[in-house]
């Protein structure tokens, strides 16, 4: 498992259904980082997301986020529920 973001993910599921031994590893970590300048300068009609740590790192920097009139466009099941879970819609 590269991320420990991912440690739900089906590769783990399968080695679990299978009884496989086996031990998780992380080789690398997400972390929030501060998107408040990129609002700062200009404002957007369209925002797209790749992973749920970008979701994160939305609510992290703005707390109150509100949708409005942005569109919100996610890419994976994962981030799909992310946006979901945020009250956001797609």
């Amino acid at each position: 498992v590269c991320s420990e973001n991912q440690q739900d993910n089906e590769i783990v599921s399968w080695l679990k259904a299978n009884q496989c031994e086996f031990t998780l590893a992380f080789m690398y970590r997400s972390v929030s980082c501060d998107i408040k300048p990129l609002f700062a300068k200009k404002s957007y009609d369209l925002i797209c997301f790749f992973t749920p740590s970008g979701i994160r790192s939305l609510f992290d920097s703005f707390p109150g986020f509100v949708q409005k009139e942005l569109v919100i466009g996610a890419f994976g099941s994962n981030t799909i529920r992310a946006v979901e879970e945020h009250g956001l819609q797609l």
